[in-house]
């Protein structure tokens, strides 16, 4: 089929028949949930689509991928290519509609372009509108600064994006961000996160989680001298907050916060709880990071660009 015009398929986008199905659980039918997942897909490094299908797939969720762009690898590797996935963005979107096939929930990532904001607008407001949980993980920076391929115009599109979503999960330099405080802004106190968590949530947004957070008042064990990192979450309906705190690694693989962002999606859709999905997700990527720091310890030569060694810790997903 043509491409429709980008304006035209902003309003089409809207009004979409592309819906949820009744939420499936491992308890309610034989049915895996099927779920979109929007984000890019490189062709080497254990990020984005690369990351989140097999985790999601081990899960029991039938993940849809649905790519923003096309990488030759992520951007930690010098010379990356890339290519715009607006246009087939579109052309998936509209076969999918054609085919009459629903979903029970979304996830977004990296979203490359302006253009594709339409798109994703118009998905997350349908599939939200019918009670399925749509999962933003706003991909914009890290460590304190964007990165550098966006700018403001984006910050207020991922900004709108996460407004319309269920469950949020910024890294605290995406959170600052999303709250128009310098992207190297950070909580001074206990209460002042949990006040981060609340206006980020706006009375909307059920579930907020902010990965990399800070951790206030915790020692490290006799004799070691080790920076603590976590994740904070709040739910909105109780006004429930959770802490997931551990030392900070000395080694860092991109992908991290993908792959728990993934997990989390999975037992949400899976009928999970909030707390119990948080904590298993939090158990699962804290062991899976303790396991590729040991080997990248004892392989010399290997390249912790390459991402977390999903594969050989799939097991603890089923």
């Amino acid at each position: 089929t043509a491409a429709l015009p980008s304006a035209q398929w902003i309003r089409y986008a809207r009004h979409m028949s592309i819906s949820s199905s009744s939420m499936r659980t491992a308890g309610s039918r034989a049915d895996s949930p099927r779920a979109i997942i929007a984000s890019d897909l490189p062709g080497f490094g254990r990020v984005a689509l690369a990351a989140a299908i097999p985790v999601l797939s081990a899960m029991g969720v039938q993940a849809c991928a649905l790519p923003t762009a096309i990488l030759s690898t992520h951007g930690a590797y010098p010379r990356m290519r890339s290519q715009s996935m607006t246009g087939p963005m579109r052309e998936m979107l509209a076969h999918w509609q054609e085919l009459g096939l629903t979903f029970d929930g979304l996830a977004t990532g990296f979203v490359p372009e302006l253009d594709q904001f339409g798109l994703l607008d118009g998905l997350v407001d349908s599939l939200r509108g019918q009670g399925a949980p749509v999962l933003v993980d706003p991909v914009m920076g890290d460590n304190g600064r964007l990165y550098g391929i966006f700018d403001g115009s984006h910050v207020a599109a991922m900004c709108g994006l996460a407004r319309r979503a269920t469950v949020i999960t910024p890294n605290l330099t995406e959170a600052a961000q999303l709250l128009g405080r310098p992207a190297d802004a950070r909580p001074a106190s206990p209460a002042e996160l949990e006040d981060w968590l609340v206006e980020l949530a706006g009375g909307k947004v059920e579930l907020v989680v902010i990965t990399s957070a800070p951790v206030f008042g915790r020692q490290a064990g006799t004799g070691e001298n080790r920076e603590w990192t976590g994740i904070a979450a709040r739910e909105l309906s109780t006004g429930q907050v959770f802490h997931f705190d551990h030392p900070r690694e000395p080694v860092g693989f991109p992908g991290t916060g993908d792959v728990f962002a993934a997990c989390l999606f999975g037992r949400l859709l899976l009928g999970y709880p909030a707390g119990e999905a948080l904590g298993l997700a939090a158990d699962f990527i804290s062991g899976l990071v303790g396991a590729s720091v040991r080997y990248h310890r004892e392989k010399q030569g290997a390249d912790p660009r390459e991402g977390l060694r999903i594969e050989s810790f799939q097991r603890g997903l089923a």
